[in-house]
């Protein structure tokens, strides 16, 4: 088995945290409030909320960022390319 580096370490980290930051922009994600034109509305505009295509984004960059993290970490992690035998 390969000798673990700081490599692996800092990238299981930086994957933790980048898994972090897609589940908050998932869970929390920030609302824009529109108005829009209502014809038959009482003053002909209403306010709406819509979700932030940028918060859905960031939330599925930051997910994959730290899929790559734990692949890199993985790939750290083994020595020379070599890979154990059964």
């Amino acid at each position: 088995m390969a000798a673990r580096s700081r490599t692996d370490l800092s990238l299981v980290v930086l994957g933790l945290l980048g898994w972090a930051a897609a589940g908050l922009f998932a869970i929390l994600p920030p609302l824009n409030t529109l108005k829009v034109e209502a014809p038959g509305s009482a003053g002909g505009k209403v306010e709406i909320q819509a979700a932030n295509p940028a918060a859905v984004g960031a939330s599925c960059g930051f997910g994959i960022g730290g899929g790559l993290c734990f692949l890199g970490a993985a790939l750290a992690s083994r020595r020379n390319g070599e890979q154990r035998s059964a």
